[in-house]
């Protein structure tokens, strides 16, 4: 667990965001993979709720924005980023399928923060 996180190196600079405040990276296929394990270990759902959870947090990250080596900057991802794009799947899903998308990327939005403070401790 916790591979996912990209550490940064001292006076690297390219994990900054462009105010300077620095994100919280991750690799996208290790955090997902990390993710659905958590799922299943921690919160013991079905195989077929993990892959629901995971396809649609797929899509979100991907939609946030990866890089071509497949890391995803956290720091640009907020409360009002999530509600935008869950509204925006409106005309393609039915309400009670985005309370469901909604409550994967909020899992996972969730599981990453807190893997990161604990990796930090």
């Amino acid at each position: 667990m916790l591979a996912f996180l990209v550490t940064q190196k001292e006076g690297d600079n390219s994990m900054s965001n462009s105010d300077g405040s620095g994100g919280r990276q991750l690799r996208l296929v290790l955090a997902v993979n990390d993710f659905e394990h958590f799922l299943s270990a921690s919160k013991g759902l079905s195989v077929s709720t993990r892959e629901c959870y995971v396809r649609h947090v797929l899509a979100f990250l991907t939609e946030v924005g990866g890089d071509t080596a497949g890391v995803v900057d956290l720091g640009g991802v907020s409360a009002q980023r999530v509600r935008s794009y869950v509204t925006d799947l409106g005309g393609r899903y039915a309400p009670q399928s985005l309370r469901l998308i909604a409550t994967a990327i909020r899992s996972f939005l969730g599981f990453a923060w807190m893997s990161a403070g604990r990796a930090a401790i």
